[in-house]
């Protein structure tokens, strides 16, 4: 199972995208789940912290990853309405 979808370009990672949250977020919870700000949160952590273990930076900023993280969850959480 592909578990994200980073593009590896040396000393970075990839740009996290949508397939990555849901991913990551569906491993824990079911379709009908929406996510709280505490979710949002660890979403982020995660992202993160899979960049510090990979020991590559980020081509994202942080509030760029953020941002990108809520608009996702905004997203979601409609959807599931």
């Amino acid at each position: 199972m592909k578990l994200n979808n980073w593009h590896i370009e040396p000393g970075f990672t990839a740009t996290f995208t949508p397939d990555d949250y849901r991913g990551w977020w569906l491993a824990n919870q079911n379709e009908s789940d929406t996510l709280t700000l505490i979710d949002r949160a660890e979403l982020l952590d995660n992202c993160v912290y899979l960049a510090r273990a990979e020991g590559r930076e980020m081509t994202q900023q942080l509030e760029e990853l953020r941002a990108a993280i809520d608009r996702w969850a905004d997203e979601w959480n409609s959807s599931r309405a």
